[in-house]
């Protein structure tokens, strides 16, 4: 993973964050019927600090998510098992939010 942040100004950053995971695989057989794919994740960043009568510090920030809104699992598992002489073997996917926002306030008193 990586970031690159801008301050085009003293109290103000951009930052595009970057981040890429390889296949994993969901138990020790190393079968390809039984991994995560590859994927890839980029979010945005725009944060500002300010100062207040009273408080040291004030932080806004705004992070956009998934901004590319890619669709992926970060995690699952598998079972298997068998069933009137057959196995079965059934893969179970925890997928990942969308494109997301989320605002944060952080105050140093």
């Amino acid at each position: 993973s990586g970031e690159l942040v801008y301050n085009p100004i003293k109290s103000l950053a951009l930052s595009w964050q970057s981040k890429y995971v390889g296949k994993q695989y969901l138990d020790n057989t190393q079968n390809d019927t039984r991994k995560l794919d590859a994927y890839w994740v980029n979010n945005a960043r725009l944060a500002y600090n300010f100062n207040f009568k009273g408080v040291k510090n004030i932080n806004v920030a705004l992070l956009a998510n998934n901004i590319l809104n890619n669709k992926y699992e970060s995690n699952g598992y598998t079972f298997g098992y068998f069933s009137g002489g057959a196995q079965t073997v059934e893969n179970f996917y925890f997928p990942q939010s969308g494109t997301n926002l989320m605002l944060s306030l952080n105050l140093k008193f």
